[in-house]
């Protein structure tokens, strides 16, 4: 058991995030539960936490892990605590991209998170950044803005992200608090080169690409699209900056909007994170009803996701969304971005 085993963690180990090293991870779990081994059990569960994350599918993640807390739970002294912690933030993170957990519970392990966190010595600031971030997702400006100087005023500590993620996660709340001038200053060291990580400066440029056009810096905003675009375009794991990307094109470039569309469609279709499989469509939408007729037939679609296909499960998504929330910003916010692409394609297309 051991070298069948050994050996498919190997080969998990040197492939690239994605289907193939998830299905490699899966086929070491069930190798690992058929002899009952607890480490190797625990192994590659661990390691299908990290790999899901950044691919796009953190529903394995969040089922894995859920498995990996009970057996801590069971004996904390035999397991690493830091690596435990560290995955759980993650994994409370992803839980926003779910409509079938709900709400209360996304809270109930908010703060169990929090209360772990204190009784390994460390504080709340990454519990105040996940509060800020869940007021985003549900539209309540006021308590972002509490959670928000809250975090900030928090101490880091080594369960905080690294000070890259902390400068661009900081400059999206300003951003969506309509801080522009604010953000950018934030921003400086990530935009200098200063500050950057796995996921830093690419999501920072995402972010900045609207508000920039709403301020009328379309060539700042190009000369940031050009950069993101050139680090993230032949990655995976990274569908949240592509949409980003998608929706900006949608207003300043038809052409590349198209091939956006038509080289990552498959891979939102393949996301088992609602979420992002929602943002992608909400933009897709969008972008369907400003091409015209000739555009339209030269659109490469799948055979069996149709456009309407897309804007049906859109609708869908919404609609739980708003259930698990209680809200209606799901909804709206379909609506929202298609104005925004049409206010914003009256000047700059």
């Amino acid at each position: 058991m051991e070298n069948t085993f050994d050996e498919l963690m190997d080969q998990a180990y040197l492939a690239p995030n994605g289907r193939v090293k998830i299905g490699l991870l899966e086929e070491a779990i069930r190798y690992a539960d058929i002899h009952l081994d607890v480490d190797a059990q625990f192994e590659a569960r661990m390691e299908l936490v990290d790999t899901a994350i950044f691919s796009g599918h953190g529903e394995k993640a969040i089922v894995a892990f859920a498995w990996c807390l009970a057996q801590y739970d069971k004996d904390p002294d035999i397991w690493n605590e830091h690596q435990m912690m560290w995955n759980y933030k993650w994994v409370v993170d992803r839980l926003l991209l779910f409509p079938d957990i709900e709400l209360a519970k996304v809270e109930e392990m908010m703060e169990d998170l929090k209360k772990r966190f204190m009784q390994t010595g460390h504080g709340p600031h990454f519990y105040y950044f996940m509060k800020q971030e869940l007021a985003m997702l549900l539209d309540k400006p006021k308590e972002v803005e509490h959670y928000y100087a809250k975090w900030i005023k928090e101490p880091s500590d080594s369960l905080s992200d690294c000070h890259a993620c902390t400068l661009a996660n900081q400059t999206k709340a300003l951003l969506y608090l309509g801080k522009l001038d604010e953000a950018l200053a934030v921003a400086q060291p990530i935009l200098e080169g200063r500050a950057s990580c796995h996921s830093v400066p690419h999501r920072t440029y995402g972010d900045l690409l609207l508000p920039l056009l709403h301020a009328n810096h379309k060539a700042e905003a190009e000369k940031y699209f050009q950069k993101c675009y050139e680090l993230v375009y032949n990655q995976t794991g990274f569908l949240e900056i592509i949409i980003q990307l998608f929706q900006y094109t949608t207003i300043t470039n038809t052409p590349k909007a198209i091939s956006l569309f038509e080289n990552f469609l498959p891979e939102a279709l393949d996301s088992d994170e609602s979420l992002i499989k929602y943002n992608f469509y909400a933009v897709a939408t969008a972008f369907w009803n400003m091409l015209d007729d000739q555009d339209k037939k030269a659109v490469r679609q799948p055979e069996l996701n149709t456009i309407e296909d897309i804007k049906q499960e859109m609708n869908r998504l919404a609609h739980l969304f708003d259930q698990q929330n209680q809200t209606d910003v799901y909804t709206k916010r379909i609506n929202h971005v298609q104005s925004e692409i049409n206010e914003l394609r009256q000047t700059f297309s």
